[in-house]
């Protein structure tokens, strides 16, 4: 036992202390005996204080933890019932009155097994009560925290505590309220000894693990809202200056994260599809509390301020690149990310977020450029960012100064899309029937209620196409690549829209050098059917023309119909793939360009086969041709996508 424990300590008090600490260690103490002694423990000298703690070990003794049947069986006694109040009592005065002294060093290890069944107990039989006082069990929580974190200080009753049964149950529970504590400086001192817990090794331990989520409400959904919380405490508001402490406790509680879910731990690990904790701290917005903390960390000059940025930028793209958290790019930009990302590129820390900046501009949001809710996002923000790109950040010295340009020419690019396609009435459709192709409003069709992705302009043309057309076969393959309404958790009716907009502006625009391209392909493959690829998936489109036989990502009996109808159409198909970003790399969706004749095609199929052996050929005469025919017959040709 540690000497500062020992009962022959009281006889070093004063006589008035003395006598008053005897009766609280006496066979005949009362409730009355110990409320004194906590009295006196506020008054006395330090050194008096530890002559005193004898007495309050003493009456910690857990062997008088009363049972609980004593207050549930009626048969119990009035005077038994009374004894146990007494007993705990005692207890809860002896509690309050050590949780003021300073400790001496080493004596963790014996009074934590003293304290500890105490702490428990009451706990619990407070919750027996239904109508608990919830301020009282914020105050025991919070006074628990911080009494077990000075403890803690100590690696041998660190270990004896993180080793306790229970003690990871009763830490969730204090997260509970920790948030919730008015008083700034008291919430303050609990989220740092918090967060030391919260990094402990012993936390990684399955028993542990579940201990601790049940405590924190049984689900990790629970822990996600209190991680949530947690950044949103200790930034205060994004207007404020975190200083170091702020700082440590944000790079604390996302290195926590990781303890949870190891693959949220480095981006460059991160899987495509998240956990269930990903999942619900993304339901808890995890995404805009870290927005906020970007914003408040750049007002920031301590040494520790890029590294604490360097770990939000990495879990805000490990979240980014997965599917759900892709879906919530734009929601993101709007609530400020995408001003964050500018701020940051401003600021002090430029150089050292480079690498992560660049990601954003080169890569994510410049491959999400094809999303019309990302746009409509940047659209309400990108003139007031002018003047914030007036830095030195984004001159020709600057250092993403090439990643800037290149970002805002394509956004400059695709927003003048974007406003003309919200001035577009509405989209077109082409008959899906190959042996009809009437084009008209998209209101004006009836739609394949089995595939959702083909199209008729009457019941007529479906029922030809399902008896003769192939339909009745390849129904059940499609919703994967055909862009359509099985698409629908990534891509919404108006983003199908946009996107089959976009490529027929992209179509437009490379026109002239895609049949120029297709011409010269049929004549040297004219055995094989070619496709048309416009590759968003590093942002600025790249079109090109393949073999259908080279495509080996696209595969499956939806593919082979696909491009089996298309043969069959007499040239008013044309397989269009469209390759974009995903979080599994790329993904490839196809928009067939609809011809209301096959004019061109057949045109293009003859000049074709009259050109001599590739090394024979003159670009410039065949060049000329091809526009003939666009220009010719190809003028009242009606395309769309």
């Amino acid at each position: 036992m540690h000497p500062a424990l020992h009962i022959d300590n009281i006889k070093r008090l004063p006589a008035s202390k003395r006598s008053l600490c005897n009766a609280a260690v006496s066979g005949t103490r009362t409730l009355e005996n110990l409320k004194l002694v906590r009295t006196t423990v506020l008054t006395s000298t330090p050194a008096e204080r530890l002559l005193i703690l004898p007495v309050l070990y003493f009456n910690l003794n857990p062997t008088e933890i009363p049972a609980f049947d004593v207050f549930d069986s009626e048969s119990k006694s009035q005077a038994t019932l009374l004894a146990a109040h007494y007993t705990i009592g005692r207890a809860v005065y002896s509690i309050e009155a050590l949780y003021t002294l300073e400790l001496p060093e080493g004596i963790g290890v014996d009074l934590w097994p003293r304290i500890w069944p105490w702490l428990r107990f009451l706990y619990f039989h407070q919750h027996r009560n239904p109508n608990h006082d919830s301020t009282a069990e914020q105050s025991f929580f919070l006074d628990f925290l911080l009494f077990v974190g000075k403890l803690a200080d100590e690696t041998a009753s660190s270990d004896l505590i993180v080793s306790t049964p229970w003690f990871w149950f009763m830490l969730g529970r204090t997260w509970h309220h920790v948030p919730a504590v008015s008083d700034l400086q008291k919430r303050m001192l609990a989220f740092n000894e918090l967060r030391h817990f919260l990094l402990d090794k012993k936390l990684t331990d399955p028993a542990n693990m579940e201990e601790f989520v049940d405590g924190a409400g049984g689900t990790l959904y629970d822990i996600a809202y209190l991680v949530v919380i947690y950044i949103n405490a200790v930034i205060l508001d994004e207007d404020s200056v975190m200083d170091v402490n702020h700082i440590q406790f944000l790079q604390s509680v996302l290195t926590f994260v990781g303890i949870i879910d190891p693959t949220l731990d480095d981006p460059r690990d991160a899987p495509a599809t998240l956990g269930r904790f990903g999942e619900a701290l993304l339901s808890n917005d995890i995404l805009a509390a870290l927005t906020h903390a970007l914003l408040s960390l750049i007002k920031t000059s301590t040494p520790s301020t890029a590294s604490a940025l360097r770990a939000c930028f990495n879990l805000l793209t490990t979240f980014f690149i997965s599917t759900s958290g892709s879906a919530r790019l734009a929601e993101t930009v709007k609530g400020g990310f995408f001003v964050a990302l500018i701020h940051c590129a401003r600021s002090r820390f430029a150089r050292d977020l480079q690498m992560h900046l660049k990601l954003y501009l080169d890569g994510i949001l410049s491959a999400a450029a094809i999303d019309h809710r990302l746009l409509s996002a940047v659209e309400s923000l990108w003139h007031s960012i002018d003047t914030l790109t007036d830095s030195p950040a984004f001159k020709p010295s600057g250092v993403i100064h090439e990643s800037w340009m290149a970002f805002r020419s394509l956004v400059n690019e695709r927003l003048g899309v974007f406003r003309e396609f919200k001035e577009t009435a509405s989209s077109m459709r082409a008959c899906d029937n190959l042996d009809c192709f009437t084009m008209d409003a998209k209101e004006e069709f009836r739609r394949c209620s089995g595939c959702q992705s083909f199209y008729y302009c009457s019941s007529e043309c479906q029922v030809v196409d399902w008896r003769n057309g192939g339909h009745r076969e390849a129904c059940n393959s499609y919703g994967t690549l055909l862009l359509g309404e099985k698409n629908k958790d990534n891509y919404n009716a108006r983003q199908r829209s946009f996107l089959r907009f976009l490529v027929h502006h992209h179509y437009q625009q490379h026109k002239f050098v895609l049949h120029f391209k297709q011409t010269l392909f049929m004549a040297t493959y004219p055995d094989q059917a070619l496709v048309t690829i416009y590759d968003y998936s590093e942002g600025a489109v790249n079109v090109d023309i393949k073999s259908a036989r080279r495509m080996e990502i696209l595969f499956g009996s939806e593919w082979d119909d696909i491009v089996a109808r298309a043969a069959t159409s007499r040239g008013r198909i044309g397989v269009d793939v469209v390759i974009i970003g995903a979080p599994t790399g790329s993904r490839c969706l196809v928009v067939p360009l609809r011809s209301s004749a096959s004019v061109v095609r057949e045109r293009m199929t003859e000049l074709a086969g009259t050109l001599p052996a590739p090394r024979q050929w003159d670009p410039k005469i065949i060049s000329g041709k091809v526009e003939a025919i666009l220009l010719g017959d190809g003028a009242n040709v009606v395309e769309n996508h």
